[in-house]
């Protein structure tokens, strides 16, 4: 596609048309045309389901959700770190038009009762190895730990009614997610009508799922979205990355709660392909050994799940020739990464970039230069108007530096019981505004600098986190590298990096400091602090947690915790 920009806006424009479609009509219609094809492969769980056993499933758990008294426009919780079970009350709940609120395992108790709350569901389902899980509940729901009622009798604010779980502690008070498939049985002629009823009343402009934010930009926000905007961004990323049924998706994301794993639910029910899911606990080269056993095309995984891929996923011992293309989605990776998981797998990396308000936004073209879009993270998809404005809402000139709006059919609706954030960042002419600085060339191609609030002033000069970052990735033992800002008295504001080592490399502090005061030719690039870490602490999702690692690094330098509050100007 040609395009030459003279100014910081782009509106995708595509072959394909936006579809009127639901969960319901994309399942039946693939289980009709390619019923005996696998659709969702499990391998940790040896699990293996056809379209038509997996709708066979779908409808028949939908019709036992029906059967406790689930109703088209109700929430269901869930935290889930298994697989199957996952994709099963997603199809389901989406068959029979209930929102579907995605928590991560592992919330604090705080973070995770406020959510259940914001959400109203009125059930929630709790994975089977998730003990854990149903022990912290208990903490948050009194009731829960008393009540040998079936239906939960909670404080007047909350709608929860029900725990649906086999968990152990949970000592069989509930029913499981089989034991509501069972429901069905027992009248499975009314059943089978209360479905059809309800599985019509659904409409494509329905609620579909809340997606919880990561909480990188501050308490998280639940983003609701409709089925067409679920089903279409990923039919937009089917057409660009032109795939096919016969391609075979391995999905390496750790949280099945993020938006972006919803890419690898979603891609069978749209072009009829496989999606191999790897559950959470699966090892590092269980990746490449799948690759190898399935002929997977196409591999979705974290950045930092490439990297430990190529350093620890033993890749020479595998067959991964029929591997294709590698997708990724984050804001910046480094592009020695890029070009070692190209040159390892002989595949092309594609770079996709995207949030939990807007799903996916943009994404490399398959025939694009290597070295023009190397450092970016390509061209919006279709349907989908970008402009980067400056700090006036004013569209500024191509190759420079501003704030990224959004506008696409694929933006969330708005914050679940959050009025003021949803006008916040949604303008009344549907521009979301994304908080990332970003740059767009006048081929379209987007290059994000980092985040509005992300940035250090250093004497005066303005610095952004993403420009520090690839400074500090010159030194050629640094993996990964964070900047926290440090108070300064003669500055005002300097930053302290914070790096972790390629394997066993021991390198200290001050010979990191060394080589950056030798190799970084802008001095004010030079960080004033420069820390060592094994591991970053990490939030549920998987990125890194910024509060926490500012907090360490403020500790760890004896610094005064309130300049965090009341001395930052930026």
């Amino acid at each position: 596609m040609s395009t030459t920009l003279s100014k910081s806006y782009y509106h995708a424009t595509s072959s394909v048309s936006l579809s009127a479609v639901t969960t319901r009509d994309l399942l039946d219609s693939v289980a009709k045309k390619t019923p005996e094809k696998e659709a969702y492969i499990f391998p940790v769980e040896k699990v293996r389901l056809t379209f038509e056993e997996l709708q066979r499933q779908v409808c028949t758990l939908g019709t036992g959700l029906l059967s406790i008294g689930l109703k088209r426009g109700d929430t269901l919780g869930i935290i889930s770190s298994c697989a199957p079970e996952y994709i099963m009350v997603q199809l389901a709940a989406a068959y029979i038009g209930v929102v579907l609120a995605r928590f991560h395992v592992g919330l604090p108790n705080s973070l995770l009762k406020s959510a259940l709350l914001k959400s109203e569901c009125v059930a929630l389902v709790v994975g089977a190895n998730n003990d854990d899980v149903y022990n912290q509940l208990e903490l948050i729901l009194p009731d829960l730990k008393t009540s040998h009622a079936e239906t939960l009798q909670t404080d007047e604010k909350s709608k929860l009614q029900r725990i649906i779980t086999n968990v152990e502690a949970s000592q069989g008070r509930w029913k499981s997610i089989y034991d509501i498939m069972n429901l069905c049985k027992k009248d499975s002629e009314n059943g089978k009508q209360r479905l059809e009823e309800t599985s019509k009343m659904v409409e494509f402009g329905d609620p579909y799922t809340i997606f919880y934010t990561s909480g990188s930009t501050g308490p998280l926000k639940g983003t609701l979205h409709s089925h067409m905007a679920i089903q279409n961004i990923y039919m937009m990323c089917a057409d660009r990355y032109e795939w096919t049924n016969d391609d075979i998706l391995l999905s390496a994301c750790s949280s099945l709660s993020h938006a972006t794993s919803e890419m690898s639910h979603i891609a069978p029910l749209i072009l009829g392909m496989t999606s191999v899911i790897l559950s959470p606990g699966a090892k590092i080269h269980d990746n490449v050994s799948v690759i190898q056993n399935e002929h997977c095309t196409v591999l979705f995984s974290t950045y930092p799940g490439l990297y430990n891929l190529l350093h620890h996923g033993k890749i020479n011992e595998y067959d991964c020739s029929s591997l294709r293309y590698v997708m990724t989605s984050a804001s910046t990776i480094p592009t020695d990464v890029i070009q070692k998981v190209s040159s390892i797998f002989q595949a092309k990396v594609l770079h996709t970039y995207g949030s939990s308000e807007a799903l996916f936004v943009s994404g490399r073209d398959i025939t694009a230069d290597e070295k023009e879009i190397i450092d970016k993270v390509g061209r919006p998809f279709g349907h989908t108007e970008v402009k980067i404005v400056n700090e006036y809402g004013k569209i500024v000139p191509i190759n420079t530096q501003g704030e990224l709006l959004i506008r696409s059919n694929f933006l969330f609706r708005y914050y679940i019981h959050d009025e003021d954030k949803t006008k916040q960042v949604m303008s009344v002419d549907g521009w979301y505004t994304s908080g990332d600085l970003a740059k767009i060339d006048r081929n379209g191609y987007i290059k994000i600098a980092g985040r509005s609030q992300d940035v250090i002033m250093k004497g005066g000069k303005t610095m952004y986190y993403a420009s520090l970052v690839e400074s500090l990735l010159s030194h050629p033992n640094v993996k990964a590298a964070y900047i926290v800002p440090v108070p300064d008295e003669e500055l005002q504001e300097d930053f302290c990096a914070c790096v972790s080592l390629i394997g066993d490399t021991s390198i200290s502090s001050d010979d990191l400091k060394d080589f950056y005061k030798a190799n970084i030719g802008i001095p004010a690039y030079i960080p004033k602090y420069v820390m060592v870490f094994d591991d970053f602490p990490e939030m549920l999702t998987g990125k890194m947690d910024q509060k926490m690692l500012t907090l360490e690094v403020f500790t760890r330098l004896g610094l005064n915790k309130e300049w965090l509050v009341h001395g930052r100007k930026a």
